[in-house]
């Protein structure tokens, strides 16, 4: 059997947009879902999701980030800056400004810190025994004695 081709089959629905007149607007809502689905591959890296922008144009990324929903849009900022203390509670918002600036280079994101270590175990002082051994108990039976 032939197998498809699929780049090849989208670059000439692209060159010839006029056969395919009846259905622009599922052409660019099946565009749209590529882009996406290409961002939220577990692998993505900043490197990968710039090309990913250049390759489609920032007009057209930017309209197809802005359509994403708040779940998408965590997913692949996430990917990008998994460590960023502003992420866990941060709106769609920010989240697009940021996605935005990894891509600009205007930020970068941000490494994993380190732990702080536990420090060493220190020494337990001394029990206090409990009970009839303790220094009080032996001054009351003494006393005790002495009557």
């Amino acid at each position: 059997m032939l197998e498809l081709d699929g780049f090849a089959v989208l670059r000439e629905i692209g060159d010839h947009p006029e056969a395919f007149g009846g259905i622009g607007a599922v052409v660019a809502k099946v565009a749209g879902e590529l882009v996406v689905k290409r961002l939220k591959l577990k692998s993505l890296t900043v490197q990968e999701a710039r090309a990913v922008r250049d390759a489609v144009g920032s007009d057209a990324f930017g309209a197809i980030i802005a359509g994403l929903n708040t779940a998408n849009l965590k997913a692949i900022v996430a990917k990008l800056d998994k460590h960023h203390p502003e992420l866990k509670g941060s709106t769609a918002e920010w989240q697009r400004q940021h996605l935005t600036a990894l891509l600009d280079g205007v930020a970068e994101p941000v490494q994993k810190s380190a732990k702080p270590k536990k420090a060493a175990a220190q020494p337990k002082a001394p029990a206090v025994p409990i009970g009839f051994r303790t220094e009080a108990m032996s001054v009351f039976r003494e006393s005790l004695k002495r009557k």
